[in-house]
C-alpha cells in the first residue's frame, strides 16, 4: 500500500511514484495489472486527483504503466525491469523538474527512458 508523508521534504506525487515503483519491484504489482484510478487512489490517500493524475502521467512517461482510457491503467510488461533501473537520484531528478514547464519535463523523462534502455 502506498503511504503518503505529509512531513516528507519530497513532494506528493514523487511520492506516489515512489510507491508505485516499490510494488512493482517487490512483487505487489506485476505486468498487466490495474492500478487504482486516479478518483480511488486520491480518496483514499486524501490527497487531490490532479496530483495522483500527474504521477500516473509521469509513471506513463516512464514506461511503467499504460493508460487505456475508461479501462484504466496497467503496469507494462517491461515494467520491473525499468522500476528496478530508476534510481532515487534520477526520482530526485524528475522531483527537481516540477517547476519546469511539461513540454520540457516530458523530452527531459523520454531521455531518461532512452537512457535507460527503453
Amino acid at each position: 500500500m502506498i503511504e503518503i508523508s505529509q512531513a516528507s521534504s519530497l513532494p506528493i506525487y514523487v511520492q506516489l511514484i515512489n510507491g508505485v515503483l516499490d510494488e512493482i519491484r517487490n512483487g505487489e504489482l506485476t505486468a498487466g495489472d490495474k492500478v487504482m484510478s486516479i478518483r480511488s487512489l486520491a480518496s483514499q490517500l486524501e490527497i487531490a486527483p490532479n496530483t495522483v493524475a500527474r504521477a500516473y502521467g509521469d509513471l506513463e512517461k516512464l514506461g511503467l504503466i499504460v493508460s487505456r482510457g475508461r479501462k484504466g491503467s496497467f503496469v507494462t510488461g517491461d515494467a520491473k525491469v525499468t522500476a528496478e533501473s530508476v534510481s532515487n537520484e534520477a526520482l530526485l531528478f524528475v522531483e527537481s523538474l516540477s517547476n519546469v514547464p511539461d513540454a520540457t519535463r516530458t523530452a527531459v523523462l523520454a531521455q531518461i527512458v532512452r537512457l535507460l534502455g527503453g
